[in-house]
């Protein structure tokens, strides 16, 4: 069902050398079942190199109709979308959310695919859980279950600035591992195809051409904070369910930045520390990166260098204009 290649080139082996990661590309030879205009052709993906343990079976996942899958390339607003949906789905159910787990309530899909733990049982989790399933997945379409597109789930799809998001993503590479890349050796990364999830920008190409579809929703990270009570109601709407003012204005507290940050069951705190066990990094609480860090637009002007910017521009302006996708250019 794929091809796959290991990754040797200056990006890949720097990263290898410094961090222990390998990476391959991951290329779908099946038709997949997604309606798509016919100018896109689908890319390889880079992923680690365990993942292609898993690859097969999670293409060959089965899914159920009424599952919500959240997915996002990585930082883009995932954590925030799944606690949203999954409170949506969930009658505003405020008690459970405060007292077990998002990543219980919403599973990462392929979490066993990036990192060799084996007390990590997602995909028995996911089979065991009861509908309708809230599903978090940073894979782009080749590498979804292909059950996805014949069931037609619900999709929710969130994206964000390409500039924020490499500042976000590198904090949290960092401090997971800690690593020894430095911020503009990972800009590097990301603009040659040569991290997790690679390319950021075939990915949002992949859901934003296919928008229009019935089972998908797609919004922008930026949407969320301009007007989050808005992108509420549309996602309500999206799913079905109908919430009096009262009731989104108390969801719309509970999705504050502060308090997310503050929740132990929404922080992803108890991720971190089991990823610091992984890597075999110790844990100091009041030391840990936190998970959950500013959530501010633009921030990247703080932390990337102009030479960086104009590079990462440049890059979204020549993928996204011949398709007519005019976001984060500039």
């Amino acid at each position: 069902m794929f091809q796959i290649k290991e990754l040797h080139n200056s990006a890949a082996d720097n990263l290898k050398n410094k961090e222990g990661i390998g990476l391959i590309n991951l290329y779908p030879l099946d038709k997949i079942p997604v309606t798509i205009p016919k100018s896109w052709t689908f890319k390889p993906t880079c992923m680690p190199v365990h993942y292609q343990i898993r690859a097969e079976d999670y293409a060959n996942f089965e899914v159920r109709e009424d599952d919500i899958w959240i997915i996002t390339y990585p930082k883009c607003g995932t954590t925030w979308t799944q606690e949203m949906t999954w409170m949506l789905m969930n009658d505003l159910n405020f008690d459970k959310s405060n007292s077990i787990d998002l990543l219980q309530r919403s599973i990462f899909f392929e979490m066993e695919g990036l990192v060799p733990i084996d007390t990590w049982k997602n995909i028995e989790l996911l089979n065991n859980q009861e509908s309708p399933r809230v599903i978090k997945s940073h894979l782009p379409i080749g590498l979804l279950p292909r059950d996805i597109w014949r069931k037609k789930c619900k999709i929710i799809y969130v994206t964000r600035d390409p500039k924020d998001m490499i500042v976000s993503f590198y904090h949290q590479f960092n401090g997971i591992l800690p690593c020894n890349t430095t911020i503009d050796e990972f800009v590097e990364c990301i603009l040659t195809d040569n991290m997790m999830y690679c390319s950021y920008w075939n990915h949002v190409l992949e859901f934003w051409l296919i928008r229009e579809q019935s089972n998908i929703l797609f919004f922008t990270y930026e949407d969320m904070k301009k007007d989050l009570k808005a992108i509420i109601g549309k996602t309500s709407k999206f799913l079905k369910k109908d919430y009096t003012e009262e009731q989104i204005n108390l969801l719309m507290k509970h999705l504050s930045f502060e308090n997310m940050k503050a929740s132990s069951t929404c922080n992803n705190q108890d991720h971190i520390r089991v990823l610091h066990a992984a890597y075999k990094v110790d844990y100091d609480e009041k030391k840990a990166f936190k998970f959950m860090r500013k959530g501010l637009v633009g921030e990247y002007k703080k932390e990337l260098s102009q030479d960086c910017i104009e590079r990462i521009n440049a890059k979204t302006k020549e993928s996204f204009e011949p398709y007519g996708l005019d976001l984060y250019c500039g």
